[in-house]
C-alpha cells in the first residue's frame, strides 16, 4: 500500500476537518448538519429555513426519527465515511494538543478511536521550524515565479499586435 505525506497548514487543517466530518456525518444520514454548518460558517442563503424542512423531510424516511441517525459503526454506514471519521479525529487530535500541550477535557484529546477495519489510522506529525521555514521559502519562490509570469502575460497581451505581426512576418 502506498503512503503519502501531506504538508498543509493551521487553516487548512482545519477546514480538512470540517470537510471531514460533514461527509462522515452525512452518511449517518445527520443532513441537518450540512445546514447547520452552512449556518455557523455564515453561508448565504436562510439555512434556519432549510434546516426545519430537511427535519421534517427525514422525519418521514421509514424507521427514523427527525433525530435519529445511524452511528459510525453501524452497517449501514459506508467505509468511506469511517476512513473520513478516523482522519478528522487523527487530524483534531494533533491539532488540539499543539493548540493546547497542557491538554483539555474535549474528545480532542482522547487517543483517536479507530473505526474503519479495512485503513489503519492515520499519522500526522507536525513539522520542525527548520522544516517550516524552507517550505516557506519555497512557497515565497514559487509566487515571486508567479508574479513574472503574470507580469510576462500582461506584456504579450499589450503587445499582441506586435507579437502576431513578427509571427507573420517569419511565414
Amino acid at each position: 500500500m502506498n503512503e503519502y505525506k501531506i504538508t498543509v497548514t493551521e487553516r487548512q487543517a482545519d477546514i480538512i476537518i470540517d470537510a471531514l466530518d460533514l461527509w462522515s456525518r452525512m452518511h449517518m444520514g445527520q443532513w441537518n448538519e450540512i445546514l447547520m454548518f452552512a449556518k455557523n460558517h455564515d453561508c448565504r442563503f436562510e439555512a434556519e429555513k432549510l434546516i426545519d424542512v430537511l427535519r421534517f423531510i427525514c422525519g418521514m424516511l421509514p424507521g427514523r426519527s427527525p433525530s435519529g441517525y445511524y452511528g459510525i459503526h453501524s452497517k449501514e454506514i459506508s467505509d468511506s465515511a469511517r476512513v473520513a471519521w478516523d482522519l478528522q479525529q487523527v487530524i483534531r487530535h494533533r491539532l488540539s494538543w499543539d493548540r493546547d500541550p497542557e491538554g483539555g477535557w474535549t474528545v480532542n484529546f482522547d487517543t483517536p478511536m479507530q473505526s474503519c477495519e479495512e485503513e489503519p489510522l492515520a499519522r500526522i506529525e507536525k513539522m520542525e521550524k527548520a522544516e517550516q521555514e524552507a517550505n516557506n521559502q519555497l512557497f515565497e519562490e514559487r509566487k515571486r515565479r508567479c508574479r513574472q509570469l503574470e507580469k510576462a502575460e500582461e506584456i504579450m497581451a499589450d503587445n499582441k499586435d506586435v507579437l502576431e505581426r513578427l509571427a507573420n512576418e517569419e511565414d
